[in-house]
This record gives C-alpha cells, sequence and structure tokens, in this order.
C-alpha cells in the first residue's frame, strides 16, 4: 500500500506542479510504436512495444512526459485492459516497469503471449 500511495502521490503532484501550464489538459497519448522516442522503443521487448503508451503535452509532441504500460486481455489470466504501470525503470542493461504494488519487471512474463 506504502509503495501504490506513494505512486500515485507522485504522479498527481507532477500534474499540480504544472497546473499553470494547463499540462492536464493538452495531455495526449500514443503508442510508443507511433511516437518519437526510438532510443526507448528499440530497447522494450515485444510486449512491452506491443502495450506501451506515451503520453506528452500536445504543445510539446516530441518531447516525452512519460511511459505506460497496459496488460492486454488475455484468455484465462487477465480479463480486462488494465493499466500496470507509469514507472519505467533501467537495469541490468533492460528496460522494465514497476507495478502499483512494487513488482519489478512482471511484464516479461508475457513476453511470449
Amino acid at each position: 500500500m506504502n509503495y501504490l500511495k506513494k505512486s500515485i502521490g507522485t504522479f498527481y503532484n507532477y500534474f499540480l506542479s504544472n497546473k499553470k501550464s494547463k499540462l492536464a489538459e493538452y495531455l495526449s497519448v500514443l503508442p510508443i510504436r507511433l511516437s518519437k522516442d526510438s532510443f526507448i522503443f528499440h530497447r522494450l521487448n515485444e510486449f512491452q512495444k506491443k502495450n506501451t503508451l506515451v503520453f506528452f503535452d500536445k504543445h510539446f509532441p516530441d518531447k516525452t512526459i512519460g511511459y505506460m504500460l497496459f496488460i492486454p486481455e488475455i484468455k484465462n489470466i487477465n480479463a480486462s485492459i488494465r493499466i500496470w504501470s507509469w514507472d519505467l525503470r533501467f537495469q541490468f542493461g533492460k528496460f522494465y516497469f514497476t507495478s502499483l504494488n512494487g513488482d519489478e519487471g512482471y511484464e516479461y512474463m508475457f513476453e511470449g503471449i
């Protein structure tokens, strides 16, 4: 619970600190494969490439604010699409996401799906 509260608090505070620029009003997302953020894209695994969205300010579409990983609908595992994380990290030569409960790199389990 502490990690979840911290993660949501950090996310909320980022938007609150950008209140004057009305960032929340101009926030947009698109699949990472369509973004110009090729450095990160080419270093993700196939599952991450298919399920990661990039979010950015519409005023500055080439400047990525962050990344969101979705876990798709998977038969007998997950009944609906869910946000898994908006916390992308790098360690031991790999990019990975940290879930809202603190699990790291869980998406690698779904790599072959």
